[in-house]
């Protein structure tokens, strides 16, 4: 590999970490290192599949109505943004879940078309 491509491919990787709250969009790894040393893997969950504390960043969204789309938006609901699922109701209830700080409720088959990148 060429000088430049490789420059241009860590390059990439950094600007796609930075963008996405630490998910690489610039290639398919899923270990990351921290400053310490310590790895941290990532995973892809839809976000009705979070458990009470989990936390993690929206990576994709699978939305058709631009209606819905813009209210997403309106809720904090969009790629990058950091949240924590706080309470999931029984009986399909609506999660309530924190996001950049901000506690918003959504409904769980609104959650299921967010992707969630995770780590643990």
């Amino acid at each position: 590999m060429s000088t430049w491509k490789k420059t241009f491919k860590q390059a990439k990787h950094k600007l796609g970490k930075l963008l996405l709250g630490g998910m690489c969009s610039g290639c398919k790894c899923c270990i990351h290192k921290h400053a310490c040393g310590k790895q941290q893997e990532e995973r892809e969950t839809s976000l009705d599949q979070l458990k009470a504390g989990e936390t993690g960043t929206i990576v994709h969204m699978s939305i058709d109505s631009h209606h819905s789309l813009k209210r997403m938006y309106e809720r904090g609901l969009k790629p990058g943004a950091s949240i924590t699922l706080l309470k999931s109701s029984s009986l399909n209830g609506p999660l309530l879940l924190s996001i950049n700080g901000r506690m918003v409720a959504i409904r769980p088959d609104e959650a299921s078309l967010f992707t969630i990148n995770t780590s643990h």
